[in-house]
């Protein structure tokens, strides 16, 4: 009973709290709307929290980062010292090399280890309680995701259909609300481009240079990769801001991209080590009920080229609706269908017209970071949740242009 109660105040404390974030303030939405919004929010993250230990044990990702949080807390009250010290510890022969191995480096396990600090320091308020924190950090993603919303919608002036992109595309939803790393990539993805398109407005602004460089680097620790495949829309969004249109902008990024791909081969950075790294530390995992069949890549220009329409396939097309892939894939599978059919629906009725460049550059990293993912992962329940994180950066710039909200010069 009392931790329902220590729910229903902490609630009260952070809708109160909320109110007074310079996001919420200057978002352009309603206290109603976002109330409600919130409200969505942090629903999903009950619903997370208690589908996967309901339908998938105590051993799914969500619930052992809880388990792993109250050890951490007893080690907080305990040894604060130590609890503070232990995040600098690595177990590892090379010790803090390997910045973007997959597995057995310290940076990789940094990224949990962050997390579990910081529900050991929750654990505090919420004596424990799995739900109390999951309500803490998605106020948190909420913020984030607000910030996002907030973006499309001073470039489109559509309340409605901005809040929809970034809030109502139920896998989006649902994934960036658990007690996992998705809820902080998601929410750290939001406040960047948040800060960077302030900081395209207003260069002088000091915060959102302080919230632009605070998320980067949280999210180099989070999920490098997603940076790195970042980097292309924001070559983009440089040329065209230069006053480039959007085709010589494209064709710069595209040349810029293919140099720095070929000198970067002959180094330890090279993105195509990197991403076939990752698959192969895929194939060593267990086989999951929904594997696909996946070709093994190679480090080098033709095995990707060879692998490209296997990739291309998961990625844009898997899993099948008719493949049932499972009482809970089935769902985001037809979402994911919908959206194609939406897509392929607006090429045919649309004539495209000189698209605002944070459109274009949010389409490009959408594609670019699904199409990898398609690389990477070899089973179609990974590849959804992954995938869910990036599809408002996909569905609001067609959504919004379908409905003739596209700002040029912004």
């Amino acid at each position: 009973m009392l931790h329902y109660l220590l729910f229903f105040i902490y609630f009260l404390l952070l809708v109160w709290v909320l109110r007074k974030n310079a996001i919420v303030k200057t978002s352009g939405f309603s206290h109603i709307t976002l109330l409600l919004l919130f409200i969505v929010k942090i629903s999903a993250g009950i619903a997370i929290g208690w589908i996967s230990a309901e339908y998938y044990g105590q051993g799914n990702d969500y619930w052992t980062l809880h388990r792993e949080g109250l050890l951490e807390y007893d080690l907080l009250i305990h040894h604060p010292i130590k609890f503070v010290t232990s995040i600098f510890d690595s177990p590892y022969d090379n010790k803090y090399g390997g910045f973007f191995d997959a597995v057995g480096s310290y940076w990789n396990d940094l990224k949990n280890n962050i997390i579990i600090k910081i529900l050991a320091a929750l654990n505090i308020l919420s004596r424990g309680n799995f739900y109390i924190n999951s309500l803490f950090l998605n106020a948190f993603s909420f913020l984030g995701t607000l910030a996002l919303a907030t973006l499309f919608y001073r470039i489109s002036k559509s309340k409605l259909a901005s809040l929809a992109a970034c809030f109502c595309i139920p896998s989006a939803l649902y994934f960036s609300s658990g007690i996992h790393k998705d809820l902080f990539v998601f929410t750290l993805l939001g406040f960047f481009l948040y800060a960077l398109y302030n900081l395209i407005e207003n260069f002088q602004n000091k915060k959102q240079w302080i919230l632009l460089f605070i998320s980067m680097l949280l999210l180099l620790i989070m999920r490098n990769i997603v940076l790195l495949l970042l980097i292309p829309s924001l070559i983009f969004l440089y040329f065209r801001y230069r006053c480039f249109n959007n085709l010589k902008s494209l064709l710069s990024t595209f040349a810029i991209c293919l140099l720095s791909l070929f000198f970067l081969h002959f180094t330890s950075a090279d993105p195509l080590k990197m991403i076939a790294q990752r698959q192969h530390d895929f194939f060593d995992l267990p086989v999951a009920s929904s594997q696909m069949p996946l070709t093994k890549l190679e480090p080098h220009v033709q095995s990707f080229i060879n692998v490209l329409p296997e990739a291309a396939n998961h990625a844009f097309l898997r899993p099948y609706v008719w493949e049932y892939p499972g009482h809970f894939l089935i769902i985001p599978a037809i979402e994911w269908f919908c959206i194609l059919v939406f897509i392929f629906i607006f090429f045919l009725r649309n004539k495209l017209p000189s698209i605002a460049p944070f459109y274009v550059a949010s389409i490009i990293f959408a594609f670019l970071i699904i199409l990898v993912a398609g690389f990477i992962v070899p089973n179609s329940g990974s590849l959804i949740r992954y995938r869910s994180l990036y599809l408002p950066y996909l569905v609001a710039p067609f959504l919004l242009i379908w409905l003739g909200k596209n700002r040029i010069t912004k």
